[in-house]
């Protein structure tokens, strides 16, 4: 099977390959291969604390964001199953789909080995113990960046209620941006060249576009276009199907999506409804909450307002504002 899947491009990239191949991985979708990883360290280029990578992609399966996925767990693996500190890549220069790749996975060119480009990356990149400052991008620069992106996002956090009052009250440390999680591989896609992080259990770990479980509690991607960047977004991984968003906390919980998520600037501009988003900033509310709640909850029509007094704890302190 994996000798089956060489074709012109394997051929021209990386030669006839091994008759007998035993890589580290095979890269399975849905029950089928699609590919495989290896890494080896035979090789004269290398220092002693590195590896050498090498994956293909079967021709039917290429430019979904496979081999950047299993580049990336292979990564991992390197980082907590051995002692290698430094992964390369070495890419002929006519091969843009795997120099795509290497910036994506967060390598950088170094130099040439024989004609080809010579990548190198720190096999880990554990969460470090400062998570970095944060730059914010405005509401105009997500627009930008998100308006050609093939899935249903939406503004969320105190942006969201910003935008449905047409007035700010607070400055906001961070922007969110809300995706569906079936969307979460999408969003990793567009945001290519960008450094993504999970952000889980108060720790960071480099997102390489695998699934995120939220059993896990994986809810949150944190973004900038590189390590030394400030972090620019925050996605919020939600849940919903084709018709409905449903609230992560208690699935019975349920609005159409023309209720959930609403539109501003002539349906350019998307953001969370304000009852749905005092909904998730009821649960342990901050100062910050109680602030955007005594703002927001006066302000809402008769149908947003019995939704939310329906949705919150009879006992709740948000409920003397809805009466």
């Amino acid at each position: 099977m994996l000798v089956g899947g060489r074709d012109a491009q394997f051929r021209r990239f990386l030669g006839d390959g091994d008759p007998h191949p035993e890589p580290t991985a095979c890269i399975v979708v849905d029950g089928s291969v699609v590919g495989w990883v290896d890494y080896d360290h035979d090789r004269p280029w290398l220092a002693a604390d590195e590896v050498n990578l090498g994956y293909h992609v079967f021709a039917p399966y290429r430019r979904r964001g496979y081999g950047t996925r299993a580049v990336g767990l292979l990564l991992r693996h390197l980082a907590e199953d051995t002692g290698w500190r430094v992964a390369a890549l070495r890419i002929h220069p006519d091969n843009e789909r795997s120099l795509a790749l290497a910036a994506r996975a967060g390598f950088e060119r170094v130099g040439d080995v024989d004609g080809e480009r010579y990548w190198k990356r720190p096999v880990a990149s554990g969460p470090p113990t400062d998570l970095g400052p944060w730059s914010p991008l405005g509401v105009e620069a997500v627009v930008e960046l998100l308006s050609s992106a093939p899935l249903r996002w939406w503004i969320g956090g105190g942006r969201a209620l910003d935008l449905h009052l047409g007035r700010s009250w607070r400055a906001h440390g961070d922007t969110d941006v809300g995706v569906m999680r079936r969307d979460a591989p999408r969003a990793f896609e567009h945001l290519a060249g960008w450094d993504l992080h999970v952000a889980a259990a108060g720790r960071l770990t480099q997102w390489f576009g695998e699934p995120l479980e939220s059993t896990r509690k994986q809810n949150n991607v944190w973004c900038r276009r590189g390590p030394d960047e400030p972090w620019r977004l925050d996605l919020t991984i939600g849940e919903g199907t084709d018709r409905e968003w449903v609230y992560r906390r208690d699935p019975t919980l349920r609005l159409p999506w023309t209720d959930a998520v609403l539109h501003a600037n002539d349906g350019a501009l998307s953001y969370l409804a304000p009852e749905v988003q005092l909904l998730f900033k009821s649960v342990n509310p901050r100062p910050k909450d109680d602030l955007d709640a005594a703002h927001v909850i006066p302000d809402l029509d008769g149908d947003r307002r019995r939704r939310l007094a329906g949705w919150l704890p009879v006992d709740h302190p948000w409920q003397r504002l809805l009466r």
